[in-house]
């Protein structure tokens, strides 16, 4: 599989292209969870907040809607010029002759509007024809004449029912604030106006050449849902123009999420403060692709003047972070992966857990807080040959020489998760 960059504007090269890491294994069916008509039942996890909402899911029959009849009605169709009324007939279930009157015609090769006959009214859409009829009479061919609708029903929430954003996230409900499609400036006039994503990579840049210290400052705030190349964007690549990050860890997310959990389910959410996190005996921090030094200075710092520290750090690179970090830990607590690869490592961490040690695992907490059925399809997959560590190392390995750090981390950081 190859991903396409886009071409260079004004140069007349092809589209550069980024080869697949290899590590993700073809799909040779569609999913079932991208199925419209999925038979019997499946759960759903939320793609929100931390609390891990999941409904089971019941997609009710399909209803067959009948044919339009056959008769004369009125079809009301926005234009450019405002809403427009045209009688109209519809002929052997299929033709949509309209009546000009005198109204101009309508163009286009799609045509929708609402159709309102005598006991009725409908959404309609049709297609052009070619071949036009008498004077005064425009024919459309009914492209939806007939249609299904299906119904899904949600139930047996778990570890909660559910909030707001587990419709919306399941495209069930529409969003209270609109999605962001396109880059936009204020215009002349006061309104928004859309531009291309390469003139606002242009306007944002001279922004931020023009407002370096000490001639101005910069704040950009983002949505706290942006992807992780986004924050490496701002991270890495927005410092070597002099820009300080000021990214946050969404703390304040994550105490939004634990106070929703406790509401609902009484019970206070395993959520950290980053005070309770590096204050306190026996810890053990697992970094995965984090580069405090750069990020995060302050909490890198207090996290480095632990006499006692102790973990591993995940990275694709070698960040100013990792080279801290062997200098103070030793290269064996640097982890070299492959990119996207960190969930093998868990899976394979999860592995050693389940085969090695299976009396740490907590069966009150499954008892009262997991979904049963979502936890023994995890342990089945964790526990797979898939993921045996030494397979897994080797196969996420970015060089052969690190796979054997990589089993040796594999079965320590398990050996620390269950003492």
């Amino acid at each position: 599989m190859l991903f396409p960059l886009p071409a260079l504007e004004g140069l007349n090269v092809p589209p550069r292209t980024l080869e697949h890491t290899g590590i993700l294994e073809d799909l040779g069916e569609l999913p079932r969870y991208l199925r419209a008509n999925v038979e019997g039942q499946a759960r759903y996890a939320c793609s929100f907040c931390g609390v891990g909402d999941t409904v089971r899911l019941t997609v009710d029959d399909q209803r067959v809607e009948q044919a339009l009849p056959d008769g004369r009605g009125v079809l009301k169709v926005e234009s450019s010029l405002g809403l427009r009324e045209y009688v109209a007939e519809i002929r052997d279930g299929r033709w949509l002759d309209l009546e000009l009157n005198g109204q101009p015609r309508l163009t286009g090769p799609m045509l929708s509007g609402r159709w309102e006959w005598e006991t009725g009214s409908r959404d309609i859409v049709a297609r052009s024809v070619l071949d036009p009829l008498e004077s005064g009479v425009q024919r459309w061919a009914l492209a939806l004449a007939s249609g299904s609708t299906q119904r899904t029903r949600l139930g047996d929430g778990l570890p909660t029912a559910g909030c707001l954003k587990l419709r919306t996230s399941m495209g069930l409900q529409r969003p209270v604030f609109p999605i962001h499609a396109e880059p936009s400036v204020r215009g002349e006039s006061g309104t928004r106006e859309a531009i291309s994503y390469t003139a606002s990579i242009g306007r944002l840049a001279d922004l931020l050449l023009k407002h370096r210290p000490p001639h101005g400052r910069t704040l950009i705030y983002a949505c706290g849902q942006i992807d992780y190349f986004t924050i490496f964007a701002f991270q890495e690549v927005f410092r070597l123009l002099g820009i300080r990050n000021l990214a946050g860890n969404a703390e304040h997310c994550l105490n939004a999420g634990a106070v929703h959990n406790e509401l609902l389910t009484g019970q206070e959410g395993p959520f950290l403060t980053i005070e309770q996190g590096l204050s306190g005996p026996n810890r053990f921090y697992l970094l995965n692709g984090w580069n405090g030094l750069i990020s995060h200075p302050p909490v890198f710092a207090q996290l480095f003047n632990r006499p006692d520290l102790t973990g591993y750090l995940v990275e694709v690179i070698e960040s100013e972070s990792a080279r801290a970090f062997v200098k103070r830990c030793g290269e064996e607590r640097l982890l070299l992966v492959r990119p996207g690869s960190d969930p093998h490592l868990a899976l394979a961490v999860a592995h050693e857990v389940l085969t090695q040690y299976p009396q740490a695992i907590e069966q009150r907490f499954l008892e009262r807080f997991a979904d049963r059925e979502s936890f023994e399809n995890y342990r089945r997959l964790a526990a797979s040959e898939t993921f045996d560590p030494a397979r897994t190392a080797e196969r996420i390995a970015p060089e052969p020489a690190l796979a054997e750090r990589l089993l040796r981390g594999i079965r320590d950081i398990a050996a620390q998760l269950v003492r």
